[in-house]
């Protein structure tokens, strides 16, 4: 499938069903956008500059996804992606490792309603962080700058990322005294039981 037709079609079902939100489209673009080798970082590049050119000659697929894309993110909860990506839990090793195992034989549900298990979906190969991250930012700034995000529901959708992002502190938080509250620590420093703010 080409670029011309991916963005096609995302224009025609926006313009079906304005909360379009489906990935299959955007799964589809990456997969195009994606080298054929993961180190091959011109590849990426090139791939990456040809849907810059492509939107800039069609302002109408441009819009259409930009709005597609703020659908895809707005739609979904941001707070896993914020407070678990890069944060290990505080757990021993013979239940990490049986975790990892069962995760192994047996993998955990996606869920759609996350946008870091959308991203999951979308990067869906091992090396896929090979070639993302080979791309210089230049390019990335120049399809972020192409793109245009400009919501035309801007107030809302400001909104409704603040409110992740507090969750995401909240959720965080919680994480920070239950790990200030743990048992061990606890123990050595017996002063943390007083409830006094430092």
């Amino acid at each position: 499938m080409s670029l011309d037709r991916i963005l096609s079609n995302i224009e025609n079902a926006l313009s079906a069903n304005p909360a379009f939100r489906d990935i299959s489209p955007l799964r589809e673009l990456v997969a195009m956008l994606r080298p054929q080798r993961a180190d091959s970082a011109m590849q990426a590049a090139d791939n990456l500059r040809a849907l810059c050119y492509v939107l800039q000659q069609h302002p109408a697929w441009r819009s259409a996804f930009r709005l597609y894309l703020i659908q895809v993110l707005t739609s979904r909860k941001t707070v896993h992606l914020l407070t678990d990506i890069g944060i290990t839990h505080n757990t021993g090793f013979w239940s990490s490792a049986s975790r990892i195992l069962i995760d192994k034989i047996l993998p955990s549900l996606v869920n759609d309603d996350y946008v870091k298990d959308i991203f999951g979906q979308i990067f869906d190969r091992p090396d896929d962080h090979i070639w993302v991250n080979s791309v210089s930012d230049d390019i990335w700034q120049s399809l972020v700058r192409t793109i245009g995000f400009r919501s035309p529901n801007a107030r809302a959708t400001y909104a409704l990322l603040v409110n992740e992002i507090l969750s995401a502190v909240q959720v965080l938080s919680y994480r920070i005294t239950h790990i200030g509250l743990e048992a061990e620590l606890v123990r050595n420093h017996p002063e943390i039981e007083q409830f006094e703010s430092p």
